[in-house]
């Protein structure tokens, strides 16, 4: 989850993953993204697991909203299942 001037939250099965790395505060928008890479982390490592299921929205959920994944919620820009 992420909103202007607000820290970058990673949810795995809806509990906030504190995450390895400190980005602080960002800003801006994201608009022109050519690849979103899902499931690999720095230096070209990757997650131990599977993932099946990815949604993101126009806009940041409240926690209460995360998990688990529900249809219908307004904002919907892209799932993958």
């Amino acid at each position: 989850m992420w909103k202007t001037g607000d820290k970058l939250q990673l949810y795995i099965n809806g509990a906030l993953v504190v995450p390895s790395y400190e980005t602080g505060p960002l800003g801006g928008t994201i608009a022109g993204v050519q690849r979103v890479a899902f499931g690999v982390g720095a230096s070209g490592r990757y997650w131990d697991g599977l993932i099946d299921d990815i949604r993101i929205y126009s806009a940041a959920l409240d926690s209460g909203n995360i998990y688990p994944p529900r249809d219908g919620l307004a904002g919907l820009v892209a799932h993958w299942k």
